[in-house]
């Protein structure tokens, strides 16, 4: 895949702390950035993990990404990490995932 290929997209309605790609994403390259575009339909804190879901760490300095809005994130990834994302809005129950998209960037 080369630079600007999209290697991963879901939309639809997501549980907290649920992983919102089933299986995780593995086809990550080596020394690329990972580029992040994500809308979702209610605030919410929004998660990424490396490791297949042992360690979640906070994107936008764990604040909450507003609903309706678009945000994108550019991030380092290794060969053999193992991506995912989540939110954590527990409160809202299940939120809509208006588009998680991945893709490669230099």
């Amino acid at each position: 895949m080369g630079v600007g290929a999209i290697i991963a997209s879901i939309t639809g309605a997501k549980a907290a702390n649920a992983p919102w790609f089933d299986p995780d994403i593995t086809n990550l390259k080596d020394s690329w950035d990972l580029v992040i575009h994500i809308a979702i339909g209610t605030a919410s804190v929004v998660q990424f993990t490396l490791d297949g879901g042992t360690n979640w760490i906070n994107l936008n300095g764990g604040d909450q990404l507003g609903a309706g809005n678009g945000y994108t994130f550019t991030l380092p990834v290794l060969k053999g990490d193992r991506f995912n994302l989540r939110h954590t809005n527990a409160a809202a129950g299940d939120i809509n995932i208006v588009i998680a998209r991945l893709s490669y960037g230099k």
